[in-house]
């Protein structure tokens, strides 16, 4: 009986660290220019140490790490493996901080951001400068 015990601790363990290790990512669901949806737009992205313009469209993944910056009149849409939305106005800078099956961690250097969180997990944070604002299931 032991045995079995510890066989199941085990399976449950490495189940958790395959699921885990299956990445967390957003993927672009819409773009809009003025309010109108639109293929595809220009933003600033860093990855790591290096910022460059890319353009964006729908279908396009970013992992944990990056920072987007979306240009005037444009908004970007996104939703997270979670079943979370983020709508980034136009101006926004955000920084794609941490993610994982077990929740999403957000830094807002500018602008303004909408969050429809579905799927908290055991967290959703969203920080900007001294300020976070911790989430569970709701929309701000």
């Amino acid at each position: 009986m032991k045995s079995i015990r510890s066989f199941l601790v085990i399976l449950v363990i490495l189940t958790g660290a395959w699921l885990e290790a299956q990445g967390w990512d957003l993927k672009v669901t819409s773009l809009t220019r003025d309010g109108a949806r639109i293929p595809d737009a220009t933003l600033l992205v860093a990855r790591g140490n290096q910022t460059k313009q890319e353009s964006v469209k729908a279908g396009d993944v970013f992992p944990e790490g990056v920072v987007l910056a979306v240009p005037p009149r444009v908004t970007l849409t996104l939703a997270s493996s979670n079943g979370n939305t983020l709508t980034l106005l136009p101006g926004t800078r955000l920084r794609l901080s941490a993610g994982s099956g077990k929740g999403e961690e957000y830094g807002l250097e500018e602008g303004t951001l909408r969050c429809i969180v579905k799927r908290a997990l055991d967290f959703f944070n969203v920080r900007h400068d001294s300020f976070q604002a911790i989430v569970r299931g709701t929309e701000y």
